[in-house]
């Protein structure tokens, strides 16, 4: 019984540690790459203290914790 369970649980949750790891690496470049798309489509005109501001948000991004959502 332990055995089948396990051999489904491997199936239908295939997270391992390594690819946590990536998927939350992933998802954090996605946020910054969203940030910095939306502030060049907003203005095309920069200030440095405006993209001082920006880089320091996207160093703050961080990913949440826990296991991620199946997309369906």
């Amino acid at each position: 019984m332990k055995y089948l369970y396990r051999m489904f649980s491997n199936i239908f949750k295939p997270w391992k540690k390594g690819q946590r790891t990536l998927w939350y690496k992933i998802r954090q470049l996605e946020k910054s790459m969203a940030l910095l798309n939306d502030k060049i489509n907003g203005s095309h005109k920069f200030s440095t203290f405006e993209l001082e501001a920006l880089s320091a948000k996207i160093g703050k991004l961080k990913p949440k914790r826990g296991r991620p959502r199946k997309k369906t």
